[in-house]
């Protein structure tokens, strides 16, 4: 039992590194232990840095957790460009400086 913790520790992390959103989420729900791996906020720094050209680290106070940022800047996104353009398929890769007329995302928007 001592042995398969181990390697859990070790190789579930591991997996989720390689994760993108929608894994990172089905991940979350295999069990207790893999959901509070899941929330690590540096998959979902690396996320927001792949997907939005964000990162938590230009917002202060910064997001707590990282994963808020992730899905308030993707909500925004969706709102201005609407559902089509932020599909998957469309979305993916698409950076911040891309869009230079989208306004910036406040926290503050969306926590009032």
């Amino acid at each position: 039992k001592e042995r398969s913790l181990e390697v859990m520790t070790d190789t579930i992390p591991l997996i989720l590194s390689f994760c993108d959103v929608e894994e990172l989420c089905r991940a979350s729900c295999v069990s207790r232990t893999w959901n509070f791996l899941a929330q690590n906020d540096e998959y979902w720094e690396r996320l927001c840095i792949k997907r939005f050209g964000l990162s938590s680290r230009g917002f202060r106070p910064p997001p707590n957790p990282t994963k808020v940022l992730y899905i308030l800047t993707h909500m925004n996104f969706k709102r201005t460009c609407g559902p089509k353009l932020c599909s998957n398929d469309a979305f993916t890769g698409m950076r911040r400086q891309n869009f230079p007329s989208l306004p910036r995302v406040e926290l503050s928007n969306f926590l009032q």
